[in-house]
């Protein structure tokens, strides 16, 4: 039930703000061609405030939307969802980076109308994807440059190309993920990898959200397996990703910029604050309550 509101409201989303993505700050809608799809993937992609005014090169976090959804899922969500947006994601995260509660990223959120973030998709996104990111804009390309997270079918795309490619990400956010019977063996065939390079994790989900009790079943097991990692039950929200950013939002994105931190040491000294706290920490569960 809790899925099936949650897919209805993102559908109205959908329907409202698919148009382009001029209507949200410094994004771009674009494409490229996937030679492991054979068809050509559409994608969103924000630049930081400052882009074009220089030659810094800045690291890159992939959003992955859920079944039912597109490319638009996150910033769609983030416009209707967080008041402080005033309808306008881009708007909103280039007030927090010009504010310097979190420094300046790209976000790239590309589209998969069928693969439902399976193996299918995996090529694409962790091969294709990335190198057409790190060809045409200035990225930092390695992994402690690149994060990656998901809500619902895309948490589980975040945990599925995580867990198989920890060479490739310092951090991912796994929100709301279903069916993780799916995503057990490859944490458990690939726990050795998670340590050398370090892999931060975050597990996200409301505590009305017919995916908790999947989601406590994965913090289980990375617990079994000792692979640290962060869980984060947010109270009174359902299974909707703006609602978890409004609530959780802005720390997701301090939590990736903990592992950017160690990308570019001059751009990361300028522009994040030592105040901030560190959220990559070690953590078996935590509940956030008002």
């Amino acid at each position: 039930m809790f899925l099936i509101r949650g897919l209805f409201i993102i559908s109205i989303v959908f329907l409202n703000l698919r148009q382009d993505s001029s209507q949200f700050t410094n994004t771009e809608l674009a494409s490229f061609y996937s030679s492991s799809r054979e068809k050509t993937i559409d994608f969103i992609i924000y630049t930081p405030p400052g882009y074009e005014e220089n030659n810094t090169r800045f690291p890159v976090l992939y959003f992955l939307h859920g079944r039912g959804g597109n490319h638009f899922l996150l910033w769609g969500s983030i416009s209707q969802s967080i008041p402080e947006a005033n309808g306008d994601a881009g708007a909103w995260i280039s007030e927090l980076i010009n504010n310097e509660i979190i420094p300046p990223m790209i976000i790239v959120t590309p589209d998969d109308t069928d693969g439902l973030w399976g193996q299918e998709n995996e090529i694409m996104i962790t091969e294709e994807l990335i190198n057409h990111i790190d060809t045409n804009w200035r990225t930092i390309p390695n992994r402690t440059g690149r994060a990656i997270e998901g809500f619902s079918m895309g948490g589980m795309g975040a945990s599925r190309y995580a867990s198989r490619h920890a060479d490739l990400y310092c951090s991912t956010i796994i929100m709301a993920a279903p069916h993780v019977e799916e995503l057990l063996p490859d944490w458990e065939q690939n726990r050795r990898e998670f340590f050398n390079p370090d892999l931060n994790i975050r597990l996200v989900v409301g505590s009305d959200d017919g995916q908790l009790e999947p989601m406590q079943i994965l913090h289980e097991s990375l617990n079994t397996q000792i692979i640290s990692h962060q869980f984060d039950i947010i109270p009174g929200v359902g299974h909707n990703v703006g609602e978890l950013y409004n609530h959780v939002g802005i720390e997701g994105l301090r939590f990736h910029a903990d592992c950017f931190d160690n990308s570019d040491p001059i751009l990361y000294n300028l522009y994040y604050l030592p105040s901030i706290t560190r959220f990559c920490m070690p953590i078996r569960f935590r509940r956030l309550w008002h």
